[in-house]
């Protein structure tokens, strides 16, 4: 599969400008992300840190990581399968940057309470909420930009399997963007949380479909550049792909027959969710994690597979998203299995972005230093850490969305779980700052080698 160098400069500083927003997000979510941890673990909880904190740093925290983060990736993998400049997407790229300021600067204008719904979480301010939705409306714009490029590429037959998962995650951004307008003009503007919850539960759900097509997408040009060839046909890895999103067919019978509102549409969606969203990507995980491990025995001394970045980037996201579907399975309740679950979903997502996005740099002709490995160790061994303490802390019963202050009980198992669960978010938190740096170190400071035409697998 090939990831080649866009002949247009202007295209690549395009795609280039979608990863720094990305990065300065997943900066902004690390330092959220530390306060929400110092809440929750023993040790720090003595802090002067209040629940009203506790509330307000989850959600800026789950916002730039599980949204800004994302959708901003996907925005950079959809201008890249578009393959040239578009002044819309320019546009779109500028909504973006802008949202994203304005709901990080909500804190520093004036006191706003949190609202912790469910997959958007918001401030309930008008700042933050006309951020978001600018945000929303630049990734939209991009997306729709995107999709008609890509469809063009496709009807000249000139393409590779990843343009196609490019395109049917755009697809599945477009049903994801109708179930959130089908919501709110049943829900009206949101005044509350429970409106709030339900105005994005439908949306919510089918956006993890997005995530999860993106991330096999990735997975597809990662196995293809580590192994030297195509993993797999490519009308199977085609239909792997389209097995993804056709689980979404059934958004609108959802809709038709129950309201937003309805436990019956609740449960409609988080069955979707559940059954639908992870037996393609199994499947593809499954096979690729055999294809390296039968490329390591063959290959003398696995040197051109286990050396690699991309390869490591590779292999701990399947890892991750594997036993997240594994801690998915074993929840009962409104505990920290739940989130234990999604960190491991979420991080294999989030190492598959930093995978592809070493990748991209690499292609563009940017140096990628040896901290990369380092980075992805010591990210990977937080989140492995940081999602197995909170699935103990599941077994034991405890609620999640919840400071350790507010827990009723506080055994030796749950005292030992969060102090893993601190060292977890440590080590997590200190990956994420070293990608923070390793990626703006290649871009700004690093050497920008000439623009040369890639081998086949580059």
């Amino acid at each position: 599969m090939k990831l080649q160098l866009l002949s247009d400069y202007a295209a690549r500083r395009q795609v280039v400008g979608w990863l720094m927003l990305a990065v300065g997000a997943l900066a902004l979510s690390t330092l959220y992300a530390v306060l929400v941890v110092a809440t929750r673990t023993p040790l720090l909880s003595g802090l002067p840190a209040t629940r009203e904190l506790f509330r307000n740093v989850l959600v800026l925290h789950v916002s730039f990581a599980m949204i800004v983060w994302m959708l901003v990736c996907a925005a950079s993998l959809w201008s890249l399968a578009a393959g040239s400049y578009s002044t819309l997407r320019r546009f779109a790229q500028i909504l973006a940057y802008a949202g994203a300021l304005s709901m990080a600067l909500t804190p520093l204008l004036g006191a706003a309470p949190a609202i912790l719904a469910n997959y958007v979480p918001v401030l309930d301010s008008r700042i933050f909420l006309a951020g978001l939705s600018s945000f929303a409306l630049g990734i939209a714009l991009c997306g729709a930009s995107a999709a008609s490029d890509i469809v063009q590429r496709l009807k000249t037959n000139h393409y590779e399997v990843w343009h196609v998962g490019a395109l049917l995650s755009i697809v599945a951004a477009a049903i994801a963007v109708g179930s959130f307008f089908t919501s709110l003009v049943q829900t009206g503007v949101p005044s509350s949380h429970a409106n709030f919850e339900v105005l994005f539960w439908g949306p919510g759900h089918v956006l993890q479909f997005v995530h999860v097509l993106i991330m096999m997408t990735v997975w597809t040009v990662l196995g293809d550049y580590v192994l030297g060839r195509a993993i797999a046909p490519r009308r199977w890895l085609i239909g792997l792909l389209i097995a993804g999103v056709l689980p979404l067919l059934s958004v609108p019978y959802i809709h038709l027959s129950a309201s937003v509102s309805s436990p019956e549409s609740r449960s409609a969606f988080t069955a979707l969710m559940s059954w639908g969203a992870w037996p393609a990507a199994i499947l593809m995980a499954a096979y690729l994690i055999m294809q390296l491990v039968q490329a390591g025995r063959t290959v003398p001394q696995g040197d051109n597979v286990w050396g690699k970045v991309e390869t490591l980037a590779l292999t701990l996201s399947l890892t991750l998203f594997i036993l997240g579907c594994i801690f998915g399975a074993a929840i009962n309740g409104e505990t920290t299995m739940v989130t234990a679950h999604y960190h491991g979903t979420v991080g294999a997502v989030t190492l598959a972005y930093m995978g592809f996005g070493y990748r991209m740099l690499q292609t563009f002709g940017y140096t990628v230093g040896h901290l990369a490995r380092w980075q992805l160790v010591v990210y990977s061994s937080g989140l492995l850490t940081l999602a197995s303490s909170l699935a103990w802390l599941g077994t034991l019963g405890v609620p999640r969305k919840t400071p350790y202050v507010d827990q009723a009980e506080q055994t030796l198992g749950t005292m030992a779980a969060m102090g893993l669960m601190g060292l977890g978010g440590l080590l997590s938190l200190t990956g994420i700052a070293l990608f923070v740096f390793a990626i703006w170190r290649s871009i700004w400071m690093g050497e920008n080698k000439t623009v040369q035409r890639v081998s086949p697998h580059a």
